[in-house]
């Protein structure tokens, strides 16, 4: 009798680590939007425990837990991919719905944080026990319920059924993301070149007089069409931002991306405007990152002199001189400066604090 028990603890205690896993996946993909590499650790982690349950253990227990979590946090990843990619093939997809959800705060992102871990490990904690649960009790609570229960016969199927079942699905997720990955570099690519021909045609017809006034009115009516999506829980193009030098660096796909989908925070945004001014005007741009507040801004530098065009945020009605930027903050947001360490051009690393007047 101690074996089973024993067992029974172990695989339990394997559900609640899965769970963990699974709970934080989908807060980072979802919730708070972090880097897609996150829930593709867990999923990686998850995946390789898989192999060796497979392998040396003939219970399926262990197995439907982990496949369970492989299939939830695959899920997770879909959605970002397909968020994206309807974002670039439709404009003002029907998606987009979900960037007109409110702005979470930072109690609330930890909130759901905390109760996201919480519940899948529940979830995936109770999966053994399912095995222990008396079957013929469970039938006559349920009988009064049979219309209903009819609908879950997921629920009561047999453990090797259910485990080929998520298998095959799991199979179908991985298969649909591998395809949507395949996808999104072509059609943003290809979305983004149709973008840079409408905006020509615009950019011909409208004469704003000096260079800055003219990129500004070009900024301002790229903006009007943006989804901000700061802290809302809604995918954003950053999250497949991967810089590993010198293997690997995809910030021009991802600012293409971000040009496109017109949805993202600040970093998006700075990434997209900064991408459509060079290709369109051929003026040098940077972003400029924050250290210390949560923001990032774009720049764009004419006839000599740097201009902070943060038309989100910072700098909504006129372009800002980047050594007058430090007074202009102070005047209209105190907290900045407050809270502020230092400014670091986001690909360069480097300082730029002193440059614009700190």
């Amino acid at each position: 009798m101690r074996f089973p028990v024993l067992k029974l603890l172990v695989y339990v205690l394997l559900g609640g680590f899965v769970g963990c896993f699974v709970g934080c996946a989908l807060w980072c993909s979802i919730i708070s939007s972090k880097h897609i590499s996150l829930p593709l650790i867990f999923m990686f982690i998850t995946m390789s425990a898989l192999v060796i349950l497979w392998i040396y253990d003939k219970n399926t227990t262990g197995k439907l837990i982990l496949l369970f979590g492989n299939f939830v946090i695959s899920l997770s990843i879909l959605w970002i991919l397909l968020f994206n990619l309807l974002n670039v093939l439709i404009p003002h997809s029907p998606l987009r719905i979900c960037c007109s959800l409110e702005r979470l705060s930072d109690d609330a992102l930890s909130m759901f944080c905390y109760m996201f871990i919480v519940i899948f490990i529940i979830l995936f904690a109770s999966i053994p026990l399912i095995h222990i649960i008396p079957k013929r009790p469970l039938v006559r609570i349920l009988k009064p319920l049979r219309p209903l229960t009819r609908r879950l016969r997921l629920l009561v199927l047999p453990s090797y059924k259910l485990l080929g079942l998520l298998k095959r699905a799991l199979i179908v997720v991985i298969v649909m993301s591998i395809i949507f990955t395949l996808l999104l570099p072509p059609v943003t690519d290809y979305r983004y070149k149709q973008m840079l021909k409408e905006f020509r045609k615009m950019t011909e017809l409208a004469d704003s007089g000096s260079p800055i006034n003219s990129l500004w009115a070009f900024v301002k009516r790229y903006t009007d069409s943006f989804c901000v999506t700061y802290k809302k829980p809604c995918p954003k193009p950053q999250q497949f931002l991967i810089i590993i030098p010198p293997l690997m660096n995809n910030r021009d796909f991802v600012a293409k991306l971000a040009a496109t989908t017109q949805t993202g925070a600040c970093f998006d945004f700075a990434l997209g405007v900064t991408k459509l001014i060079s290709d369109l005007y051929g003026y040098e741009t940077r972003v400029v990152r924050f250290i210390g507040v949560d923001h990032v801004i774009p720049e764009v530098k004419v006839n000599g002199v740097w201009y902070v065009i943060d038309a989100t945020y910072t700098t909504k009605r006129v372009p800002i001189r980047a050594s007058e930027y430090a007074r202009y903050l102070q005047q209209g947001y105190p907290h900045i400066p407050k809270k502020l360490r230092g400014m670091r051009d986001f690909d360069t690393n480097e300082e730029l604090s002193s440059e614009h007047g700190f």
